[in-house]
Order: C-alpha cells, then sequence, then structure tokens
C-alpha cells in the first residue's frame, strides 16, 4: 500500500503544497496522484490494455432469457424450434472499493487492483459474471465519491446479465477515472441501504475492498490508526506504539481521526443487511491482511463466514486475476448452488421442454437429470445437482418448442 512518508516527500515540493492540502495525504486507502506523477502514463498503458481486453470481443454464451436461441444439436433431428423460458435471476449487488491505493499494482499482475477487479468480473472472454449470464441480476455502486471521504453510491441500478448489459457496466466503470480517496465503508453501505432493501430476492452483496474501513467520525488511540498498523512513516517518525499518526497535533497534513479503523459502524451496516435478508460476501484483495481480523468479523456478521478456511472472507494474496476469478467462482458457486429453477411462467405444453447445460442437453431423469418439481420449477438431480453446486455450470437454459429428450428405461 502506498505508505505516509511517499505523501510526505510530495509535500516538501513547494508547487504542490496547495494541491495537497485540499487532498489530504496518502494513506492505505487514499492515494492522490499530481498531474506530474511519472507513473500516470504507465497507469494509463495498462488501464488501456485491460480495456481492450474486455471491449474486444463479447462472450459466445447464450445468456437466459433472451426470447429466441438455437437448438443443440441434439434437437435438431426433431425439426423443431427453439424459445427460451425465462427464469427468476438472482440478485447481487458489488460495493466495489475504489480508493487510492487500488491504483496499486501488486504482483504478478501488470495492472492495477481495481483493474484486475473489473477484468475478473467483466472480462468479455472470462469475467465471472458476464459468463453466467442472465443467471444473477447485477447492480454496481463504488466508494467513495470523487472527495477524500464522500459517501459513495450506486453507479449502475441492477439489471438482469446480458452481453450488451455487461458491456453498459464497463462503460460507466470507465467514466469514474482512477481510484482516490478514502474507504468510507459504512457510511456507503447505509446510504445504499433503501436500493438494497427493494432488491428482488434471493439478493446478496459482495464488498471487495484492500483496506479496512475509515473515514469515521472518532478519534482513536495508535493501535487503530491505520498508519501505525501499517508502520508508516510520518515527516515527524515513524507511526509506532508511542506516536500516533492519526492525530493531527502529531501529523496535521495527514487525514487524522478519518484514517482511523471505523469497524463498529461498519459492523452494525454489514448487521442490518443480514437482518433485511441480504448476505455480504467480503474479498479482501491483496494488501488487506493487516485488517483481516475486521474482515472476519464482516463476512461472519454478513452470514458468509467459509467454512474450513484459513479466513472467514476470501482473502486475495496476491495481485493475479486468477486468485480473485478462483473467489469469484466460489461466492457464485455457493450463490447460485440451488438444485431448483423458478421460471417466470408456467410451459404451455410441458413435454415440450428441455434444459440445457453448458450446451448439452440434459435428460429429463429423476437419477441424474431433471424433473418438474411445480408448474414452474425445475429440480436438479444426483449428478447435474452436483454439478451445479461444484459452480461449474455457466450456461444454464430452459427452451421450449422440442420433444422432451428424456432416459430411455
Amino acid at each position: 500500500m502506498r505508505s505516509l512518508s511517499h505523501a510526505v516527500f510530495w509535500l516538501r515540493i513547494a508547487p504542490l503544497a496547495a494541491w495537497l492540502a485540499a487532498a489530504a495525504c496518502s494513506s492505505p486507502t487514499m492515494a492522490p496522484y499530481p498531474s506530474t506523477d511519472p507513473q500516470d502514463s504507465a497507469r494509463a498503458s495498462s488501464d488501456a490494455s485491460s480495456d481492450a481486453r474486455m471491449d474486444s470481443s463479447i462472450s459466445t454464451t447464450i445468456d437466459v432469457g433472451a426470447p429466441e436461441t438455437s437448438c443443440p444439436a441434439t434437437l435438431t433431428g426433431t425439426q423443431c424450434t427453439c424459445s427460451e423460458l425465462t427464469t427468476k435471476p438472482t440478485s447481487v449487488y458489488l460495493i466495489l472499493d475504489h480508493s487510492g491505493s487500488m491504483n496499486d499494482t501488486i504482483a504478478p499482475a501488470t495492472v492495477s487492483k481495481w483493474e484486475t477487479i473489473r477484468l475478473a468480473l467483466f472480462d468479455a472472454k472470462t469475467g465471472v459474471l458476464r459468463l453466467l449470464g442472465s443467471r444473477l441480476a447485477v447492480g454496481v455502486a463504488t466508494f467513495p465519491s470523487n472527495i477524500s471521504c464522500g459517501v459513495g453510491g450506486q453507479l449502475v441500478a441492477i439489471q438482469t446479465g446480458s452481453p450488451s448489459f455487461y458491456d453498459s457496466v464497463i462503460s460507466a466503470l470507465n467514466t469514474i477515472g482512477f481510484p482516490n480517496g478514502g474507504t468510507p465503508t459504512a457510511a456507503t453501505i447505509t446510504a445504499l441501504m433503501p436500493i438494497l432493501q427493494q432488491l428482488p430476492a434471493p439478493a446478496y452483496v459482495i464488498l471487495a475492498t484492500d483496506g479496512a474501513p475509515n473515514c469515521g467520525s472518532t478519534t482513536c488511540a495508535a493501535n487503530q490508526c491505520t498508519y501505525n498498523i501499517e508502520q508508516q512513516t510520518s515527516s515527524e517518525g515513524p507511526c509506532d506504539s508511542v506516536f500516533n499518526c492519526c492525530d493531527p497535533a502529531n501529523v496535521p497534513e495527514a487525514m487524522g481521526w478519518q484514517a482511523c479503523v471505523d469497524s463498529a459502524a461498519t459492523y452494525q451496516a454489514v448487521s442490518a443487511l443480514a437482518n433485511a435478508g441480504i448476505n455480504t460476501f467480503v474479498i479482501g484483495v491483496a494488501g488487506s491482511a493487516y485488517y483481516a481480523n475486521v474482515l472476519n468479523e464482516l463476512a461472519t456478521l454478513g452470514g458468509t463466514a467459509q467454512s474450513g478456511a484459513t479466513t472467514a472472507y476470501y482473502a486475495i494474496a496476491d495481485g493475479s486475476e486468477s486468485s480473485l476469478v478462483a473467489a469469484l467462482n466460489a461466492i457464485t458457486g455457493r450463490i447460485l448452488n440451488t438444485c431448483s429453477l423458478t421460471l417466470d411462467a408456467e410451459p404451455a405444453d410441458p413435454n415440450l421442454t428441455n434444459v440445457i447445460v453448458n450446451a448439452n442437453v440434459l435428460l429429463q431423469d429423476v437419477n441424474n437429470g431433471w424433473t418438474f418439481s411445480g408448474p414452474t420449477t425445475i429440480a436438479f438431480n444426483g449428478s447435474s445437482c452436483a454439478q451445479i453446486q461444484a459452480g461449474s455450470v455457466t450456461d444454464l437454459r430452459v427452451v421450449f418448442g422440442c420433444p422432451t429428450q428424456i432416459v430411455i428405461q
């Protein structure tokens, strides 16, 4: 993470003093970059490269909910036409840390943590959410706003996933510029509560952050100061157990009490979500290990603590996209591991209904295929249920118009 000593170095450059006075100082969650920063060109180049990856091509996965779709090869011999039956998607709302330290690049990644998250979520070929198509309805919020501790807010309203929708999400993310500012997690979740409470059930939040929540309203001792926890150095000396760098009397150019860990208010906000029936998954992006105890508690209060893992939250030890993708696959696997599927309406003829899994026809079978468990509910049985629970199903469709393919007894 960007050090306090880096920020103090800039303070000694007279032409930039006024700028930094307005932008506060660099902290674990705040890394202002003057226009003369030599890293800007490198970041711009890596950003352009990652944008090209996301915009160059659209996933060929056929998303659930399209009014017409091609029949799988095993159905074409029946001379029938397939139309897709729409399903009720699961609501997933992303709350993404866009603070200054998300500008950092952590090996083996060659782009910033912010770009890595965008790729893992929405890449045109490998983005986890994009590949799940309209099995999910997705909304996006970022924090902070355009000031250091400004409360974050919704960037994209929730909508059923589709290639065009995910393209629009990428465009919206491209408009907010480089990450900057602090980490007002509690205030952002609280501000989003009216939106989150209206999400169609079942609904989940995914909170991705690379540090502790801060930007609170109370002072703290040195052991709760992010500068001290990360053993940074100020212009007045090291931030240690004796010298509290969150005390503006000690380091007036720093964030002061706004750099204190704002854990209690964030616990309360996540608990309020859980009480509203919305569980919160927590991803700790590379660099967040200093605050494992805080993130563990958030995952526990959010009702999503991992079982049998080292941490309750999803800890990303390195900066690789593959590590983020693995965590997101695990999370979406838990969200979508139900062995039932609810259709928006009852098929006109159940005997002309087929289920497609990863582009292959799944036979109707009480043992290892699918069956109707109600007029609008499909149950997955045996090995097909296990496949869904393993998180390996990325293309799941129900089509109408061809005779149902069944297991021949």
